[in-house]
Formats: structure tokens, C-alpha cells, sequence
């Protein structure tokens, strides 16, 4: 009788903590235009940005800086190089938009040379 409360009791308080244990959330991505021929990490605005090949991924790393969505692409861009698609918080960027993040990492190119 005893294990007909206790199994319930327990089922739900494994379900409870789970969320607790689970990866962090991913808080923006990008797809690089070029494929980096080395995985890079970066902490922009509070955020750890981590590109893999054309794949980049941004968790929070302590207190993330209220930057506008294009700022905040500008900067991803000049740190990696011209991206494909940026999205935030479940915000796509549009096609336009997205063309005038990149000249920031075109400006950046340019610079370095």
C-alpha cells in the first residue's frame, strides 16, 4: 500500500527537479556566410558566443547587456564574420536587416588587412 503513495510521490518530484538539471537555454544563434576552419568562442554583451564550423550559439554568462537586436548582431558580425541569419530570443532578423549587421564584419575585414 505504501509504495502506491511513495512511487507517484516520487515520479513527481523527479519531474520537478529535471528542469533544474537541463543545458542552458540557447539565447541567440547565427550561421556564418564562411565556416570557421577552428571552433571560436567569444563573450559579447554578457553572453558566451561559441562557433562551431558555420554554427554559432550564445548562453548567458552572468548579467547580459540590453544592446538593440542590431547592435548586438553588429557586434557578433565584427567578432566572426559575416553572417547568414542572426535571430534573438526567437526574433529572426529580416533579409535587409541582416545586410546592414554585416557591414559591420565587412569594416572589420577590411581594417584587419
Amino acid at each position: 500500500m505504501q509504495s502506491r503513495v511513495f512511487l507517484p510521490a516520487l515520479a513527481a518530484v523527479a519531474l520537478m527537479a529535471a528542469p533544474a538539471f537541463a543545458a542552458p537555454a540557447t539565447y541567440s544563434d547565427a550561421k556564418l556566410a564562411t565556416p570557421l576552419p577552428a571552433p571560436k568562442t567569444v563573450n559579447i554583451g554578457g553572453l558566451e558566443w561559441t562557433c562551431t564550423a558555420d554554427s554559432c550559439v550564445a548562453t548567458p554568462k552572468g548579467s547580459v547587456v540590453s544592446w538593440s537586436t542590431m547592435y548586438a548582431c553588429k557586434k557578433v558580425a565584427s567578432a566572426f564574420g559575416v553572417l547568414s541569419s542572426y535571430s534573438t530570443r526567437g526574433m529572426v532578423m529580416s533579409a535587409g536587416d541582416l545586410a546592414v549587421c554585416n557591414k559591420a564584419a565587412v569594416a572589420t575585414q577590411t581594417a584587419a588587412q
